[in-house]
């Protein structure tokens, strides 16, 4: 009864636009208090149908204490032996949901310690996401968001093992077909080359019939192979009878987003992970627009400032960024550009058009309107001249 008496004293209402897209885990509302250059934050009202929490602003204003203070909320101060908080003063809440259940994590008060509950569907990438290792130095979840190096589970050696079982060789397709889908058409082919007794996994891709290996292939797909990889080893493991990992649940949490992906990348990555993977949240950070305009239209979006008076905030800006271009979104309060014209240019000669093919075409018109001009001004001045 105490329990259900403290859940009552937190829990909000659920709010959602589609019943149709509602989450089985998501977060519901978020209060963080003294951590870093947090005095104090509060997220309300986040819809259970939102899949992407996208927090943007400037470097140097918070973004990742912020993703760090909700790792806290999720994990507690200790993570694998790592203690997160050393200083040991924030204070927090999350509330979120868990199929038919709320749970609230805080530490607020005494007695709140009885709601808490370590919630394992849950995956967290900081900026270092590029080395991977069968037996990571450090295994913990939250550690590649609270250091500056960090390995993640090594997902060849996971294909490679699944592979040659048949009984697991099932999680390799669906594994496969999942990182596949993510690189396409980039990737056309994962195969294990077996030669002795050496097992290597390459990659075919679609512009070199040459197979490559991990460490040979750009930054983007390495990111990309080590990081979903790595989810895909950690939520399974805990979802063991879940063989279709397309129906995998949780909570995923990405610090710069945008690194090491061309545009094309951050804006297609978000829509491959949303429709790859329903049933996960994304909580994630970004400098860039461009993922923003891949996002679903429900999608929450919150600015994260910074001031000596205040300390590190976050606002929730009620936009509907699947409408917006890249300029109307660099230029809305969300980035809050003023000028996004180049300095050595006339604001005349700046094209408004939204594709570049469009300003092309534009181009070519005009050019052929000045020669019919100069045809045209030939014409009279020649037929003036006949006149006189």
């Amino acid at each position: 009864d105490n329990y259900l008496d403290l859940l009552a004293k937190y829990e909000t209402e659920n709010i959602f636009e589609k019943k149709e897209n509602i989450l089985d885990v998501c977060v519901k509302q978020i209060e963080i208090e003294n951590y870093q250059g947090i005095k104090k934050i509060s997220i309300s009202k986040i819809p259970i149908d939102t899949q992407w929490i996208f927090f943007t602003g400037e470097n140097g204003y918070g973004k990742t204490s912020i993703l760090q203070a909700i790792a806290i909320a999720f994990f507690g101060n200790k993570d694998n032996g790592q203690i997160l908080d050393k200083k040991e003063k924030i204070k927090y809440l999350i509330e979120y949901k868990n199929f038919n259940r709320t749970r609230v994590n805080t530490n607020k008060n005494w007695a709140d310690k009885q709601l808490f509950l370590q919630f394992d569907n849950f995956a967290v990438y900081g900026a270092s996401r590029l080395n991977k290792n069968v037996r990571p130095f450090n295994n913990s979840k939250t550690y590649s968001l609270f250091n500056s190096y960090s390995e993640l589970f090594d997902i060849e050696d996971k294909l490679i093992r699944w592979e040659k079982d048949e009984i697991q060789k099932v999680f390799f397709e669906s594994a496969k077909n999942i990182l596949l889908q993510l690189m396409s058409p980039h990737i056309k082919d994962i195969i294990v080359e077996r030669s002795g007794s050496t097992e290597t996994l390459k990659y075919e891709e679609f512009e070199n019939s040459d197979l490559k290996e991990f460490h040979e292939l750009a930054s983007g797909y390495k990111s990309i192979i080590a990081m979903v990889g790595d989810m895909l080893i950690r939520l399974s493991e805990k979802q063991a009878t879940i063989t279709n990992f397309n129906q995998l649940f949780g909570i995923v949490v990405i610090d710069e987003f945008d690194l090491h992906l061309h545009p094309k990348w951050q804006r297609s990555l978000v829509i491959k992970l949303t429709k790859i993977f329903p049933k996960i949240q994304f909580i994630v950070s970004t400098h860039s627009p461009i993922p923003l305009l891949g996002a679903p239209k429900n999608s929450v979006v919150l600015k994260v400032d910074r001031n000596k008076i205040d300390g590190i905030t976050a606002k929730i800006f009620d936009i509907d960024i699947s409408v917006l271009t890249p300029n109307s979104l660099l230029t809305s309060p969300i980035f809050g550009f003023d000028d996004i014209n180049s300095n050595e240019i006339d604001i005349r000669d700046v094209e408004t058009a939204d594709r570049y093919e469009t300003i092309q075409n534009n181009k070519i018109l005009r050019k052929k309107l000045n020669i019919l001009k100069q045809n045209d001004e030939v014409f009279f001045k020649d037929l003036i001249a006949k006149n006189k």
